[in-house]
């Protein structure tokens, strides 16, 4: 999929399965940028090639128009600001370059993400709640995404469905990647008492053995996301990046 949506670029440099931050790519090579330490050293290790910086995504310290392709796995969710965060990296593209980024489906979804949202809301303990932070979710909708894109700097502003996976090695390591590989979610399970985290586990591991597919020793999982694309325009953005820091 990414490599039909950047297709100046050969497959090799759009690998970013590891690290939820950015690839940055220029005459000079690929950088990948994260605030992140632990998420550099796994970036490192998936693509060893590449120069890597630990940053902030919203006030990158790169020139106006550095880059032909910017790609961001999963990412900007995290942003505290997406729009902000957005035309920040329409700055440091050149004018014509694109972006690609991706998104989980959240609540209501037909796979891991929504399978936990439903499985919190019908067994966990209501008065623990996520944290305050922006709705990790939001872009899934292209009535939201493609005019948040369109005003950060770019155009042809794409949006695409895509049938993603997870591995999972057993079925309760489900609830554990995210118990303890995601942020928010992490947290939700986290202060949940240990009869609600039983129960919660229990119906994801049901889920997964029912619904996933057995693969290399362990589950496939849908986890269906959604992809935005899009070119930088050849004018200046309706929302400077300095806006909102």
């Amino acid at each position: 999929m990414i490599p039909a949506l950047l297709s100046n670029y050969a497959p090799t440099d759009l690998s970013f399965e590891k690290g939820e931050g950015a690839y940055l790519f220029g005459n000079d090579g690929r950088r990948y940028l994260d605030f992140s330490s632990g998420m550099i050293s796994l970036a490192r290790a998936a693509a060893p090639e590449a120069l890597f910086v630990q940053g902030d995504a919203m006030a990158m310290e790169f020139a106006d128009g550095s880059f032909d392709a910017v790609t961001i796995g999963f990412g900007v969710p995290h942003f505290p600001k997406p729009e902000t965060g957005l035309a920040e990296a329409a700055r440091v593209l050149k004018p014509g370059g694109r972006i690609a980024f991706s998104i989980w489906r959240g609540k209501g979804s037909d796979g891991a993400f929504g399978w936990l949202f439903d499985a919190v809301g019908r067994l966990g303990d209501p008065s623990v709640i996520l944290p305050p932070g922006p709705d990790a979710h939001l872009l899934v909708d292209s009535a939201i995404a493609i005019p948040m894109v369109a005003n950060a700097g770019f155009v042809d502003v794409r949006s695409s469905n895509v049938a993603t996976e997870l591995w999972v090695q057993t079925p309760d390591s489900l609830f554990d990647a995210f118990d303890k590989g995601a942020v928010r979610a992490a947290s939700l399970l986290g202060g949940q008492p240990i009869a609600q985290r039983d129960a919660i586990r229990a119906d994801l591991a049901s889920r997964t053995k029912s619904v996933g597919i057995k693969h290399e020793e362990g589950y496939l999982v849908p986890a269906p996301s959604v992809i935005i694309s899009a070119v930088r325009s050849q004018v200046p953005p309706l929302i400077h990046a300095t806006e909102g820091l």
